[in-house]
């Protein structure tokens, strides 16, 4: 059965992983073409003016592109992620809202996903990484 991905549930009543946590494992993500499709959270105080405006413009049309840096960040500007959708490609064009999920999973190198603040979905072809992910946490679960 070829693995698609990997779902991740750490902590107890809260989920404790946060996105650096999985971008931190992500060997090429320094290559890649980032994109936010969908964003929804807890701003820290101070940073909700910035977040309305930052989520108002993610969630349009067609999402926004996002660098490296600034997506590191996400993780301070929140207190808390309840849904999150990032795509991850070398190439740019692959960048853009889908007609499906699998369509987007099978397109792009990288889909990281925040369901409901209950577990991340990491969606990709690249074996290494899903063995990664399931040394580094403890409550994981492959998708097939």
């Amino acid at each position: 059965m070829l693995i698609k991905g990997i779902r991740i549930s750490d902590g107890e009543d809260i989920l404790s992983v946060k996105i650096i946590d999985i971008l931190n494992l992500i060997s090429n993500k320094n290559n890649l073409n980032w994109m936010i499709l969908f964003l929804n959270g807890m701003p820290n105080p101070g940073k909700g003016l910035y977040l309305s405006e930052y989520r108002y413009k993610i969630n349009q049309k067609n999402g926004t592109f996002i660098n490296l840096e600034d997506l590191l960040l996400l993780s301070d500007i929140f207190f808390q992620i309840y849904e999150m959708v990032l795509i991850g490609d070398q190439n740019v064009n692959r960048l853009h809202r889908y007609d499906s999920d699998e369509e987007m999973y099978e397109l792009c190198e990288i889909v990281i996903e925040l369901i409901d603040c209950a577990f991340w979905e990491v969606h990709t072809k690249d074996l290494a990484l899903i063995n990664l992910i399931e040394n580094n946490f403890k409550k994981i679960e492959l998708l097939f």
